[in-house]
């Protein structure tokens, strides 16, 4: 192989690399946003079929230790069995069994809770599966708004993964 081959093969590669890039990043985000969307969702869902299947007394509060509850979400969150006999209301008391543990999101990313019912920091479930109250949570990242994804929290207790509010406008991202 020549010198000239070998610079016209570099030359190839390198531009091949920069039109790839922008698409790998792209990726990656998407990749990340899944992630993070469907590990809370899926923490709403356990919350709600354990209430179902226990009879009632399992919430979900964000949490950044795994221990406690918190107020901020994007630390990640638990789930606990939340009885209610020995303490307060929404918060782990000694002798509650914490059930299961969800993981921050990525760096980069950004999540917000809007038009909740309550200003309680947790939602509690029923026997029947009834949510304790309603909201979303809007995931977003440096792509902005056009690729935010919503997690609605029903009333019902149901979480749903949308592009939209509840109210059917378009999440902001800031």
């Amino acid at each position: 192989m020549t010198l000239v081959e070998l610079l016209v093969v570099v030359s190839l590669v390198a531009i091949l690399l920069a039109m790839a890039g922008p698409a790998y990043v792209n990726m990656v985000r998407t990749n990340q946003m899944a992630v993070g969307v469907n590990n809370l969702a899926g923490g709403f869902h356990f919350a709600r079929s354990e209430a179902a299947k226990r009879g009632g007394g399992v919430a979900i509060c964000a949490s950044s230790d795994g221990l406690s509850c918190s107020t901020n979400w994007s630390k990640g969150w638990l789930v606990w069995l939340d009885d209610n006999a020995s303490g307060t209301l929404g918060k782990v008391d000694a002798g509650e069994e914490i059930l299961k543990v969800g993981q921050g999101i990525s760096e980069g990313m950004t999540l917000s809770r809007v038009g909740w019912t309550s200003s309680d920091n947790f939602v509690g479930f029923s026997n029947q599966g009834l949510g304790s109250s309603s909201g979303d949570f809007v995931f977003c990242d440096a792509r902005g708004s056009s690729s935010a994804k919503v997690v609605n929290i029903l009333v019902s207790g149901r979480a749903q993964v949308s592009s939209r509010l509840m109210t059917g406008a378009t999440p902001t991202c800031s």
